[in-house]
């Protein structure tokens, strides 16, 4: 609407006008859209701008479409425009997106070798690539490039590079980035500190999943189902049930229900204790029914194990207590 009152009003549109409809559609990642515009612009004879070739490849990007943005990249630099850093970081964004590392690194090459500087965004989004690809090795080595080269992370970089330790099961890695997060003063987020609870939970690590859930309140930030859940795991691989149900009191306290995440965990750990508390199991896991947590497969698990195959499928058996679907005995069970 504001392109056509600008033509109605018997203004001619010049590159600025063009480039700002580009940009529009470009920013919502409608790439379609965005290129017509371009041949819109190309027919009434207004040459492109750097700027309008970044629009389409941050498009591009948008959408993952690695080589949508090799196009628009080519062809600024077919007509010797000169190539931003912002075009390059985008393409590296578009690599990320499609879980591309190798060709993300490739981009940051490319970059070196026409002497444009790759900046913080341009490195963060290499590192969410690895990340993605859940190479840890690898998002390493670009946090630390970076770093020689003077760069200051920030919060997306120190969040990729924790998550791609956390994925690789490197709790210990994962916390000491987590220690230079704090030293820079950077807040880490809800998904920072459940990437290394999940962790630490995979890694049954009980005390460190101990140290970072305090460590997040501290910082201000309220646990959610996920946190308690992932504390919880790592408490139970070791039979801790008394800890656990602790937990699971402090959790519905702050108003946060059961979930099956957490029924899971408490299951886990009666089954785990050197004596197991089969009726504690039970009593947990109807009363758990009872308010609707749903019981999937890791649930029935640690249920069969806690409680006995016979008393299991007595409650597999019981219709008024289980969803239609798993009234018959599971095959993996």
């Amino acid at each position: 609407r504001w392109f056509l009152r600008l033509t109605d009003d018997g203004q001619t549109p010049d590159e600025v006008s063009y480039a700002t409809m580009i940009y529009a559609h470009a920013k919502h990642g409608a790439t379609e859209q965005a290129e017509k515009w371009l041949q819109h612009m190309l027919k009434a004879g207004v040459q492109p701008n750097v700027v309008t070739y970044n629009s389409l490849i941050v498009a591009c990007a948008r959408n993952g479409d690695i080589v949508g943005a090799e196009k628009w990249a080519y062809a600024a630099e077919s007509i010797a425009l000169t190539a931003r850093v912002s075009n390059h970081t985008a393409s590296v964004n578009a690599c990320a997106k499609c879980d591309d590392e190798s060709l993300a690194g490739k981009q940051i090459k490319k970059m070196c070798s026409r002497k444009v500087e790759a900046n913080v965004v341009t490195y963060s989004s290499m590192i969410g690539a690895c990340a993605k690809a859940g190479d840890r090795i690898r998002a390493e080595w670009w946090h630390k490039r970076m770093l020689e080269r003077g760069l200051q992370p920030n919060g997306h970089t120190f969040s990729s590079v924790i998550t791609a330790c956390a994925k690789a099961g490197d709790v210990v890695a994962a916390s000491r980035y987590l220690d230079d997060m704090q030293r820079a003063q950077i807040p880490a987020d809800v998904v920072v500190y459940g990437s290394i609870l999940n962790a630490c939970a995979k890694a049954r690590d009980a005390d460190r999943a101990k140290k970072i859930f305090e460590q997040m309140q501290s910082s201000g930030i309220q646990p959610n189902a996920f946190h308690y859940a992932a504390l919880a795991q790592s408490l139970a691989h070791t039979g801790n049930w008394i800890e656990v149900e602790n937990l699971q009191r402090t959790m519905i306290n702050s108003g946060i229900p059961l979930d099956e995440h957490f029924l899971y965990a408490l299951l886990l750990a009666y089954s785990r204790n050197r004596t197991r508390q089969p009726q504690r199991a039970e009593a947990a896991f109807l009363d758990a029914r009872a308010k609707g947590v749903r019981a999937n497969k890791h649930v029935l698990t640690f249920l069969r194990k806690a409680v006995g195959m016979v008393r299991y499928k007595e409650l597999m058996a019981a219709g008024d207590v289980l969803p239609q679907q798993m009234t018959q005995t599971p095959k993996w069970a």
